[in-house]
């Protein structure tokens, strides 16, 4: 993983010159320990999505943590049918409703010839049980480093990684609070073969 990274490659490979314990471990702590918190959570998500052929470039995260919207206002963000985890910008609230649409056309496949799909994706092809190119996000607890060898509630949902189904349009209360995270339902080895982008709108609702 560190090694194939575009974020961490070059820092781990540095690892090589420091092979005594003590030095090793110095080094890591100043290489690392500055996103050590994304390292933790792009890990996980990768062992979700691991597959022959994984696309490390096109799948890394740029972590941005999301602003909270009050009730009433909407904020849009595009998302890129050839990423992997993309920020929304916007912190959803535990507890609190949303409503989230998204609209655009954009391509799944460009041989023999392209495959053309809109955010509740292709039911002919189905990846990790859902539609191949259905709108999907995941709410991300920005907090401490994770720690996975003391699983608290609060850590397991995030190692979990519960999946939130959107297509084109979703209402859900938010589970936990956290920066919503989208990309377009596909393997990670075959983000390179998709084109476009989908516009997708996140709205607060006003509490009754």
């Amino acid at each position: 993983f560190l090694d194939s990274h575009p974020r961490y490659r070059e820092r781990f490979r540095e690892l090589g010159q420091h092979r005594g314990f003590d030095d090793f471990a110095a080094t890591m702590h100043r290489l690392f320990d500055e996103d050590a918190e994304d390292l933790q959570i792009e890990w996980i998500w990768f062992s979700h999505g691991i597959c022959p052929g994984y696309d490390f470039e096109r799948a890394a995260v740029d972590f941005r943590r999301g602003r909270e919207l009050q009730a009433g206002q909407s904020a849009s963000v595009d998302i890129a049918a050839d990423r992997g985890w993309q920020s929304s910008a916007v912190k959803l609230v535990a507890g609190k409703t949303y409503h989230v649409t998204a609209s655009g056309q954009f391509s799944l496949a460009d041989k023999p010839s392209p495959w053309p799909s809109e955010p509740q994706g292709i039911t002919f092809r189905y990846n990790q049980g859902l539609p191949l190119g259905r709108l999907i996000g995941v709410i991300h607890k920005e907090s401490s480093i994770i720690e996975v060898e003391n699983q608290k509630d609060e850590q397991r949902s995030e190692i979990l990684m519960p999946i939130v189904v959107i297509g084109k349009e979703s209402t859900f209360t938010a589970s936990r609070t956290g920066t919503l995270y989208l990309r377009v339902n596909d393997a990670f080895s075959s983000l390179d073969n998709n084109a476009g982008t989908l516009k997708v709108t996140v709205n607060a609702i006003a509490e009754p």
